[in-house]
């Protein structure tokens, strides 16, 4: 399944009958999203001292890419069989993110303190 997400979202008409959508970035964004996010928990697992800059970075490409697929919400009655990408992904990806965010800015607050 988690082939047919990629495909689904980096696809211009997957799912579309009418013509393909066209969107702003074409899987460009998605796929440097993707990528961080790897590398990122790699970057956890081994603790390199750069797991917190490109926890911040990837959370930041992430929160990007994802207000462009919020400004496409108009192409969602396009994706038919992959309708579960703006109803259930998009979402979660959101409280994810959100979640990273403010656990950064908890981490952040607390490092100018003991500065």
């Amino acid at each position: 399944m988690p082939e047919s997400i990629g495909y689904a979202a980096v696809d211009k008409g997957a799912g579309a009958h009418d013509g393909p959508v066209q969107p702003a970035f074409p899987g460009s964004l998605f796929l440097a999203a993707g990528i961080l996010a790897l590398v990122t928990l790699v970057a956890i697992h081994l603790q390199w001292r750069a797991m917190i800059a490109l926890t911040w970075l990837y959370t930041i490409v992430g929160l990007v890419d994802l207000a462009n697929a919020l400004g496409q919400v108009g192409v969602v009655p396009h994706f038919q069989s992959a309708w579960y990408i703006p109803s259930f992904l998009v979402p979660l990806l959101l409280v994810t993110h959100f979640m990273v965010l403010a656990r950064l800015a908890v981490r952040f607050r607390k490092s100018l303190k003991a500065a």
